[in-house]
């Protein structure tokens, strides 16, 4: 606000953007998706295709249980 002449605190203004949905942060980089992980989804989707749907709803529940330090 230096054009103005008015002394705002950094404090209000960091309050002000938050209130309006603007916050400090940025999203985390994940990698992307290579081709090796392509080839184990696509052999998994074939090996697996024909089971019925308690068996995708079994692995998907073991694969939600997983923590980051399993994977």
């Amino acid at each position: 606000m230096e054009e103005t002449g008015t002394k705002v605190s950094m404090s209000t203004v960091k309050r002000v953007l938050y209130r309006h949905n603007l916050k400090g942060r940025s999203a985390r980089k994940k990698p992307l998706l290579q081709n090796h992980h392509k080839k184990a989804r696509l052999w998994f989707a074939t090996a697996h295709g024909d089971k019925d749907r308690t068996f995708r709803r079994n692995v998907l529940w073991l694969a939600s249980r997983r923590t980051p330090s399993q994977s």
